[in-house]
């Protein structure tokens, strides 16, 4: 919250503005009526046609010599700045960095050497900037060089906090002082913007009195937002006078402004957080963390819910406000699983792909210094309906009783070897090579009732019982995709042609029997 009891009261601007006018503000201007040389006081009318009035002329409280014209010497003081601006700068306002003092006297013997007066300043005058000093609590923040580039300094911290669309409509906080008597107090509740906005001062209770901000309420297009600004420090600004290399430009200041005071902070442990990250988050290293918790040792476990004490930065501007933001959001799409006994158990396929939909969510955001606070949702749309993703699961039975009907057991490929004699024996399959993929597919619905590598030469190998009184059988597999006791169908993949047990390459080797001796496959495979 935007302490404004500092903004209406404790930092009411007390400027002192030493060198308002020209150029010579360092200047005392005594009168006195003497007697030339002579020690005393002599009183005399000083409208006297026998007086003369001459200047003494001091600086930094040493006699330098006598003048009768002191407008002479400010002229000449006047063109010495601006012979110094060719080095210091031509936009800067220049102000002796000595004072000078006129002394005015009656006297009635004028003894003056303007020359010589002259001719010492042109040896000891130097010049400072006049320039504008930020102090928070009455530490030295800042130099520049007039209240203008002050006021863009604090506007560009503002501006940079503000929501979109807000910078081209608002009258920023510090606009007017440069119409503002600096000789005076100033109430800085009188010079926040009037004319855009409805305002009012904000009293917290009678113990919180610091607890003040100036609000305003900002009509845009489409929404009111309400705008907290004001300092977190007592920060004032005086006129001085310094050397011309310690101002800083308005860059500068706002990097300042908005980089603040450090002060000491608490922080909540949040979940999976530990030592390390909590100071890696606060630009601290770990003996730091621990150096500003006592209770903490290097092998300390922190709980969520535990606060730890943190250095940070406080800017010291201060602007908050809260605003409504709508954004697009999507909206996930939920997948729906049907039953069909088009499809055996264990299949399944996607009748309908799932699409995402979309919806307005409208929120009101708490923001401070440019960070969210808080988000609370207040309004959502749906603009386009999900579609929800359809997904078929079979319930059809595998019947573990075969047809009798055989189809290719392989995809593609030819025959290599025909059953029959083959090398002095008897071949009791035939022999499939060449094939598209080397996927190995049961040439009928069954049982599988051997599942397995094979001693006697087949290798890896695959036996399925389809309970009509055939079995077929499945060599020399590089791997195996089923189990002993499952049902398989006609079709289905059994595992990958390979060349295990006692090959010539990879091929299949296949067999049917028929109530319990081989038979040649070719008659039987549709």
């Amino acid at each position: 919250m935007v302490n404004l009891k500092k903004l209406m009261s404790d930092s009411v601007q007390k400027l002192s503005k030493p060198f308002k006018g020209s150029l010579t503000k360092k200047v005392i201007v005594t009168s006195v009526i003497g007697t030339g040389l002579l020690v005393g006081t002599a009183y005399a009318d000083s409208s006297d046609d026998h007086l003369s009035n001459i200047y003494h002329v001091y600086v930094d409280n040493e006699h330098i010599g006598t003048v009768s014209d002191e407008d002479e010497v400010q002229s000449f003081i006047d063109e010495k700045a601006e012979e110094a601006k060719e080095t210091e700068g031509e936009d800067l306002t220049l102000v002796p960095s000595q004072e000078i003092e006129f002394i005015e006297e009656f006297v009635f013997t004028a003894n003056t050497d303007v020359d010589e007066v002259k001719e010492i300043l042109e040896e000891s005058l130097t010049f400072d900037a006049a320039a504008i000093e930020l102090k928070v609590d009455g530490e030295h923040i800042g130099y520049v060089q007039d209240l203008d580039k002050a006021n863009q300094a604090v506007n560009q911290v503002i501006t940079d906090y503000l929501p979109d669309g807000v910078d081209e409509e608002i009258t920023l906080l510090v606009e007017q002082f440069d119409d503002v008597d600096v000789d005076e107090s100033i109430d800085l509740i009188d010079l926040l913007p009037q004319n855009m906005f409805e305002t009012e001062v904000i009293e917290t209770t009678e113990e919180d009195l610091d607890e003040l901000f100036y609000q305003q309420t900002i009509e845009l297009e489409d929404e009111s937002i309400v705008l907290d600004v004001g300092f977190t420090e007592n920060v004032t600004f005086s006129e001085v006078a310094v050397e011309s290399h310690e101002l800083l430009e308005v860059d500068q200041l706002a990097k300042l402004i908005e980089r603040g005071t450090v002060t000491e902070q608490k922080h909540e442990v949040q979940d999976s957080e530990v030592l390390s990250t909590v100071a890696q988050d606060h630009d601290l290293s770990t003996d730091e963390l621990i150096d500003l918790n006592p209770d903490l040792e290097d092998d300390s476990i922190i709980r969520v819910g535990d606060e730890l004490n943190v250095t940070g930065l406080s800017s010291l501007v201060e602007v908050s406000y809260t605003e409504k933001v709508t954004e697009e959001q999507s909206i996930d799409y939920d997948t729906v699983t049907e039953q069909t006994d088009s499809l055996y158990k264990g299949e399944s396929e996607v009748s309908q792909s799932g699409s995402e939909g979309s919806k307005e969510v409208t929120y009101e955001i708490s923001m401070h210094n440019g960070e969210e606070i808080e988000r609370n949702k207040i309004e959502e749309e749906v603009t386009e309906e999900p579609r929800d993703e359809i997904i078929k699961e079979g319930t059809k039975e595998i019947s573990s009783r075969g047809s009798g009907d055989f189809s290719w057991p392989a995809v593609g490929g030819t025959v290599t070897s025909t059953y029959g004699p083959r090398w002095g024996s008897h071949h009791n399959g035939i022999d499939i090579a060449g094939v598209s993929n080397r996927s190995i597919l049961a040439a009928d619905n069954g049982v599988v009732v051997e599942a397995g590598y094979h001693s006697g030469g087949h290798g890896n190998r695959v036996i399925i019982d389809h309970n009509n009184g055939y079995r077929t059988l499945y060599a020399h597999l590089s791997s195996i995709d089923v189990n002993v006791g499952q049902t398989v169908k006609q079709g289905e993949t059994l595992g990958q042609m390979g060349s295990t047990g006692n090959s010539t390459g990879v091929h299949l080797h296949f067999e049917v029997e028929r109530n319990g001796s081989t038979v040649d496959p070719g008659p039987y495979i549709r």
